[in-house]
């Protein structure tokens, strides 16, 4: 059976706007995240990802950019922080309107340190580690628990 181009797009859709049913696959990202903030993007940019073998193009791409925190709700970051951000999507399709105007939106974003910048805590493909505000409760009532635990261990 033939893999369908939309599956990567269907999972970052999926990724965003689905809760899995399970509290503890729903935490995951949150206890993979070195922080987490209220914020949307500003001066992102979307570009197709090159391979280092002779600068080819490789399926999929990069999405680099500044996080404006609103709020933070967990981790080494302050509110109005500009954090500068990048996430490559490998094997997904060019990212639809749809997913562009996320960007925009106010939203719970889950973000991890790597090579000097901030990244999706989310997993290797099609997870930008965007969940929508909607969501802020059930993920705030875990980062309380994590923070309680963390301090209770010291």
């Amino acid at each position: 059976m033939g893999r369908s181009p939309r599956g990567p797009l269907l999972a970052l859709v999926l990724a965003c706007s689905v809760a899995p049913l399970k509290s503890t696959e729903a935490h995951w990202i949150a206890k993979n995240a070195d922080a987490v903030a209220v914020g949307r993007f500003s001066d992102f940019q979307i570009t197709p990802l090159r391979s280092n073998v002779y600068a080819q193009l490789e399926p999929g791409w990069r999405l680099t950019g500044t996080l404006l925190v609103d709020e933070s709700l967990f981790g080494p970051i302050s509110n109005g922080a500009r954090l500068p951000y990048e996430w490559d999507c490998r094997r997904c399709p060019t990212p639809s309107h749809s997913a562009r105007d996320m960007l925009k939106r106010n939203g719970l974003w889950f973000i991890r340190r790597l090579n000097g910048r901030w990244a999706s805590a989310g997993s290797e493909i099609g997870d930008p580690g965007y969940r929508l505000i909607s969501e802020r409760e059930f993920f705030a009532t875990y980062l309380r628990e994590r923070s309680k635990t963390s301090e209770s261990s010291k």
